[in-house]
């Protein structure tokens, strides 16, 4: 072994470069004379752990700023005369429509941390007064009372000036999160620490404790991908171990901001969205069919069945409410589906996996780094930037005008028939159906189908613009209209 550079963190050995010996001749006794007769092999490697697996380093991939500012974690209350039970919150208002106690709805919400994820709910509700004025609080008598009796004593002895003069406020309110989440009907959570890493929907209403980690998206194709046993795999090697269970944490720093969504299809993420809103749907009506069944609990019996463990009696009778047969297909539907959208093959080791999403990373990385954004959510995370043409490895946008395409053979590699489609538009102008495009090249009609594709791949690029004019679609290019405009 060559490079050898030692850690304590972690208990990992970084070493850049093993040798194997693949040949050695025998009949050569002494030491001095075998070391010139062996023959090594070299190869790189990522890093040594202390039970001397090998595997990729994610620790050196960058955040992407495709991923940025949807990730952070829930409130911190700082008190906890914030948190009402049910009966107490039915008694300052909550529910009612009309009278004087209607007007506390606005205050009172609903509330959850790790425990009421993973487990049994408690069902509570928060006081929170997000960044009202102690004047503008104090119109919501009740809450307010509340407050002002059980957080302002605890709060007037606290060192920080700030949660003292703004007792009424959470200790750390995250506007950040607010922000991100106020335009949302759901987002994605999951728990810091947890046996197992589940992500699931809550309702936007719902305010997050501090040990969630929200992620500010509601289509349930990241909710698919996040799910997946590839995300997973990266979010545990990523993340680091807690606790008296080792259990794996979720940095969002690093398991949500490096990682490298796939390149998908229209058709692949449909797919995936498909069954990530199946997967959350099920999971929440077994909960709600039979509210004794948690989430660990599924999970613990998917783990048991995944090892081909036998079921014990209790087993198969907690199986026959939380339906962890069906749930375990979803997620192997779920698997293949996310293996297809990355064009990997779902028998890849785990080394093999890591390693092509470190270098897909990279890849992102130095897109980034010309300009390539692949924003997750550009409405929120780039609003007033102009989406520029994503150039995809092998279409590289010229200045200088191309003639139209005529009657020329259809391309047969997929970025070959991307470019020609983009340059069609581009020099051509005007909007442009998949029926008038296809008539540009010979035996087009044959190729409808893969024109209908490669446009709607432009234009999630930010390439080309759609307009559908009753039951037909028409495109064009996209910088050509801003110009008209």
């Amino acid at each position: 072994m060559t490079s050898v550079e030692a850690s304590n963190l972690g208990n990992v050995i970084q070493l850049a470069t093993l040798g194997i010996v693949i040949a050695e001749e025998e009949d050569i006794l002494a030491p001095e004379e075998s070391s010139d007769k062996t023959q090594l092999q070299w190869k790189k490697i990522g890093k040594i752990f202390s039970d001397l697996r090998s595997g990729a380093d994610v620790s050196v991939s960058a955040s992407l700023q495709a991923n940025s500012e949807l990730a952070s974690t829930g409130i911190q209350f700082l008190g906890n005369g914030f948190i009402l039970n049910r009966k107490e919150a039915l008694e300052m208002g909550l529910g009612q429509t009309a009278g004087v106690l209607a007007i506390n709805n606005n205050v009172i919400k609903e509330y959850r941390n790790g425990k009421d994820l993973m487990g049994k709910s408690r069902d509570v509700f928060v006081i929170d007064f997000d960044d009202f004025s102690e004047e503008k609080a104090s119109q919501y008598l009740e809450p307010f009372q509340r407050v002002l009796e059980t957080v302002k004593p605890e709060r007037e002895v606290h060192r920080d000036k700030q949660r003292r003069d703004k007792w009424w406020r959470f200790g750390r309110s995250n506007r950040k999160m607010r922000t991100s989440i106020e335009n949302l009907d759901r987002y994605i959570a999951t728990t810091q620490t947890s046996k197992h890493r589940i992500f699931q929907f809550l309702a936007s209403r719902i305010v997050p404790d501090q040990k969630l980690v929200v992620i500010a998206l509601n289509d349930p194709y990241f909710l698919g991908i996040l799910s997946s046993s590839i995300h997973v795999m990266w979010a545990t090697e990523a993340g680091g171990w807690l606790g008296v269970g080792n259990d794996p944490v979720y940095n969002h720093s690093r398991c949500f901001d490096p990682f490298p969504f796939p390149d998908r299809t229209p058709e692949q993420e449909q797919k995936i969205r498909g069954l990530g809103e199946r997967l959350d749907a099920h999971r929440k009506r077994v909960q709600a069919q039979h509210p004794e069944v948690t989430i660990t609990g599924m999970y613990n019996l998917l783990e048991k069945l995944r090892k081909g463990e036998a079921f014990s009696e209790s087993d198969r009778a907690y199986n026959d409410k939380a339906l962890v047969s069906t749930l375990k297909q979803i997620h192997d539907e779920l698997d293949v589906a996310v293996f297809e959208a990355y064009g990997w093959q779902p028998d890849l080791s785990d080394e093999e996996i890591l390693e092509r999403l470190v270098k897909l990373n990279a890849e992102r990385a130095e897109e980034e780094r010309n300009g390539i954004i692949r924003w997750l959510r550009p409405e929120y995370q780039a609003p007033n930037e102009v989406r520029t043409q994503q150039v995809l490895e092998g279409i590289v946008a010229e200045e200088t005008v191309i003639a139209p395409v005529e009657q020329k053979p259809f391309p047969k590699q997929p970025k070959e028939q991307l470019a020609a489609i983009r340059d069609l538009l581009r020099t051509s102008g005007g909007e442009w159906t998949v029926l008038q495009i296809a008539a540009q090249f010979k035996g087009g009609g044959r190729y409808k189908g893969a024109i209908a594709e490669n446009l709607e791949r432009l234009e999630w690029f930010g390439v080309l613009l759609c307009r559908e004019d009753g039951h037909t679609k028409r495109w064009q290019f996209a910088d050509s209209s801003a110009q008209a405009a």
